[in-house]
């Protein structure tokens, strides 16, 4: 059964942290799925140690495939959940300091764009045009639906467009922050290790 928007902000309201700290799952998984275990270990760590998990013992289990695919989806749970208690507006809120460094002072002409969408809950925005998208599909495959319900699909896909671009855009750039934290040291580790074994073989 989903759960309701009260359920989801009790759930996220109990939480010692602030959820958004989780935002960095979803590269944590492309990791995993992309069979890197070492930057999915490396950005699971980071995850969990900012928002307080440090105990050797939790973060030393990060080194099996399957126990980070299930840390990766506990974890995820609680996010959706934290998205499940968000407006438009907290969204754009929380990411107000990316659209600043993007428009300066023309910041409150985006939100004038996307006035009448602010006061939406994110998550049921996301859903109906998911909904919509599935209902183009269906009909791409040969099920049957009417071509009313194909219109209606169209046209809620083309007034939340905007708007879910805006805040897509958002989140990638903040996905695309945290794969630097992560890769950077990585790759410099790489190129110190390999640079350390040449001078050890020049040394023997």
């Amino acid at each position: 059964m989903a759960r309701t928007n009260n359920q989801n902000a009790l759930a996220v309201n109990s939480l010692s942290y602030d959820w958004n700290k989780l935002e960095g799952l979803a590269v944590a998984d492309d990791y995993l799925e992309g069979e890197n275990n070492e930057l999915a270990k490396r950005s699971l760590e980071t995850i969990l140690k900012g928002i307080g998990v440090t105990d050797p013992g939790v973060l030393e289990t990060l080194t099996d495939k399957e126990v980070m695919k299930k840390a990766i989806q506990n974890q995820y749970a609680l996010y959706s959940q934290g998205l499940g208690t968000q407006s438009v507006r907290d969204r754009l809120d929380y990411h107000k300091e990316i659209i600043e460094g993007y428009l300066g002072r023309d910041t409150s002409k985006l939100y004038s764009q996307l006035g009448e969408f602010l006061d939406m809950n994110y998550v049921d925005l996301q859903q109906k045009v998911l909904t919509a998208k599935h209902v183009l599909d269906g009909a791409k495959k040969g099920i049957r639906t009417s071509q009313e319900n194909i219109e209606s699909a169209k046209k809620t896909i083309e007034k939340y467009s905007k708007v879910l671009r805006v805040l897509t855009s958002l989140e990638q750039k903040k996905n695309s922050e945290f794969r630097n934290k992560i890769e950077n040291p990585y790759y410099g580790d790489v190129i110190r290790n390999v640079a350390a074994d040449d001078r050890q073989a020049q040394a023997a």
